[in-house]
């Protein structure tokens, strides 16, 4: 009787672990979503810099040809409340970059009619493809986004109160 209780009890205890990884507010929650949204990123923590002093994850990326800058700033708890997605290009010039961007900004706001809405609010695939002297910027709830995009890049900011 005992093994039809204790089978039952570890099957859920080992089920609930995959939930808490995918919705957490850390770098671990952050990758599982990335690769779960696209089985070719094969993402992993390993790589990503971390700067302890600004408590501050960094990692480059090339993705077709372009360089990219992808960087978190952590609370005390280690959860991501920032989030910063840097290249020297226009987004056209890549649907692979645009794509993996796009899903970046769904992954780390978990939360897909906040980053519809975001999205629109700031008339994200027409302002990524025209220069502007100003910041574009956008807030739903306790997220804000942030469009820079200059001659010489393009500045996504995403910040979340927690």
């Amino acid at each position: 009787m005992k093994k039809f209780i204790i089978l039952p009890l570890i099957s859920i205890f080992l089920l609930s672990g995959c939930s808490i990884i995918k919705n957490g507010s850390d770098l671990s929650g952050f990758i599982f979503r990335m690769n779960e949204k696209n089985e070719g990123y094969t993402l992993t923590e390993n790589g990503f810099l971390y700067d302890s002093e600004k408590s501050e994850f960094y990692k480059y990326f090339i993705l077709d040809e372009h360089e990219l800058l992808l960087s978190f700033k952590s609370d005390e708890k280690g959860r991501l409340t920032e989030m910063n997605i840097t290249t020297g290009c226009f987004l056209n010039e890549s649907d692979f970059l645009l794509s993996f961007i796009t899903d970046t900004l769904f992954c780390f706001i978990n939360d897909s009619q906040i980053t519809e809405t975001l999205l629109n609010e700031t008339d994200f695939y027409n302002s990524i493809l025209t220069t502007k002297n100003e910041t574009i910027k956008a807030k739903n709830g306790n997220t804000e986004l942030l469009l820079d995009v200059t001659e010489i890049g393009t500045v996504i900011t995403v910040y979340k109160d927690l």
